[in-house]
């Protein structure tokens, strides 16, 4: 499996929903664990992230560098921007 890429839909949902109350501009460490496996062997990192100006979100592994871009997570169920306005 090496050289797949190391997130999926549910990892993406998860740095999502630790983002998108976050304020733009400023990188954060999540409590997201990577889930790539470099050499068979599980990452020990925690996903770092960023809202850009553009409102992506870009992720990154300070472990093992898996990094990407994530778009149109607004108004996706992980966004919890609404979460307290529902009520």
């Amino acid at each position: 499996r090496d050289g797949l890429p190391g997130l999926h839909g549910s990892d993406f949902g998860a740095i999502v929903a630790a983002m998108s109350t976050q304020t733009p501009e400023k990188v954060v460490r999540t409590q997201v664990r990577c889930r790539r496996r470099p050499g068979r062997r599980a990452c020990v990192g925690l996903i770092q992230a960023v809202i850009n100006s553009e409102e992506h979100i870009r992720w990154q592994c300070p472990s093992c560098g898996d990094n990407g871009l994530i778009s149109g997570w607004q108004r996706t169920p992980w966004d919890m921007r609404r979460v307290g306005l529902l009520h």
